[in-house]
């Protein structure tokens, strides 16, 4: 069976509840969590502009997501 590749927006990295469902689902290979380095750029603007975050606390959060990557999700990226 396929899976659905789901891409992350910006808008669910800073709602963690909402991005550990969206992370256990691919662990549990229900589906394929993509993003992209744009995307994660976008994320930590988001933490630090509207909520408030110090920029150490954005980095940690998406320093725990960025080794999750995989040749899809690099594909992805704006490089």
């Amino acid at each position: 069976m396929v899976k659905p590749v789901v891409l992350l927006d910006a808008n669910i990295f800073p709602a963690v509840w909402l991005l550990d469902i969206m992370l256990t689902l691919d662990e549990e290979q229900v589906i394929d969590a993509v993003w992209s380095e744009h995307i994660l750029e976008e994320t930590r603007r988001a933490l630090v502009e509207r909520r408030n975050r110090t920029p150490e606390q954005a980095d940690r959060l998406l320093s725990f997501i960025t080794p999750m990557n995989h040749p899809l999700r690099l594909r992805l990226g704006t490089s």
